[in-house]
């Protein structure tokens, strides 16, 4: 689901999306927190500042910074430390933490897309100049590459070099992790979300939602409001027909959003990685609602049909 919204005639992103935008890889709900009340200490120079606003009266008014810190804050981390004592396996911790963190951020808050994606593009090319300076062993200040075509074109030239390809299992880690950090260089705006978490992300922004598949604005006149227009703007409706580059043609036009599907879902939980079949269990439901069934139209797809369409497919 496209998470950006129109107000007042301005992209507009809700707080509780943002760790989604990059599948909680940069910003969780705590680094979110920190950054809207500029609490982050050292990690400021990486994350940057950014401003967060909710409408009151039909006025968009900016949030006070000590919001964040004398409110979010304190309810996640109370949250972590009860996931903490009363949960000692860390994937499961991480995972229910997850689930609740959201809610402890405002909701009817957001962003404006401008001044977040500059902040992402900041903190990627940050990490991003990190990672790959201690991957070349750099001595001395690290590069300041003006165009990212300037980075991206002595890394890809730098990776190949043979003195690079060793068994150094740091190395090897720094590799993996600039691999992940190019998927993430733009922001995900168009997260897979369940019923759930939507009605989690959009708290607040209701009245902005029309009853049916409309779109709705906020900021306009009464009669520009009869017909609605908000919240799905910009950007491609249905990512999971966008097929990876990386993957082996589908066999199937449904093994495209299978495989779509089940990253995110991975995402959302990476124990299923280690349970293939309840993972394309999960799949078929999520091909089922997004309108891809067996022949004849009417049941979901078996999960050992599902399978096939992640044979030589790196899923998560």
């Amino acid at each position: 689901m496209n998470v950006i919204i129109q107000i007042n005639g301005r992209e507009a992103i809700p707080v509780r999306a943002i760790p989604l935008l990059t599948h909680w890889r940069f910003m969780s709900p705590d680094i979110v927190a920190h950054v809207l009340g500029g609490t982050a200490g050292n990690n400021v120079g990486l994350f940057g500042d950014l401003q967060a606003y909710r409408m009151e009266e039909g006025e968009v008014q900016p949030m006070r910074q000590d919001t964040w810190a004398n409110e979010s804050l304190m309810e996640l981390n109370a949250l972590s430390k009860r996931i903490k004592e009363s949960e000692p396996i860390d994937e499961i911790g991480y995972s229910k933490w997850r689930k609740k963190s959201l809610k402890k951020l405002p909701a009817g808050a957001f962003v404006w897309k401008e001044d977040y994606q500059r902040l992402h593009d900041r903190n990627w090319n940050s990490r991003f100049q990190m990672n790959y300076c201690a991957l070349r062993d750099w001595n001395g200040e690290e590069p300041d590459y003006e165009v990212d075509s300037q980075l991206q074109c002595d890394l890809s030239r730098d990776l190949r070099r043979d003195d690079l390809v060793d068994d150094n299992p740091l190395k090897r880690q720094l590799r993996e992790s600039l691999e992940v950090l190019k998927r993430w260089r733009e922001p995900d705006y168009c997260p897979f979300m369940d019923d759930d978490l939507q009605k989690v992300v959009l708290k607040g922004f209701e009245k902005l939602l029309p009853d049916s598949n409309q779109m709705a604005t906020v900021g306009t006149t009464p009669a520009q409001t009869a017909t609605p227009a908000l919240v799905v703007v910009g950007g491609d409706a249905k990512p999971w027909l966008l097929i990876d580059p990386q993957d082996p043609t589908p066999k199937q036009q449904w093994y495209t959003p299978a495989r779509y599907f089940a990253r995110q879902l991975v995402v959302e939980k990476p124990t299923l990685l280690a349970n293939r079949g309840l993972l394309a269990e999960k799949v078929s439901t999520a091909l089922f609602n997004a309108g891809f069934k067996k022949r004849g139209g009417k049941f979901k797809f078996d999960s050992g049909t599902v399978l096939k369409a992640f044979a030589n497919v790196t899923i998560g």
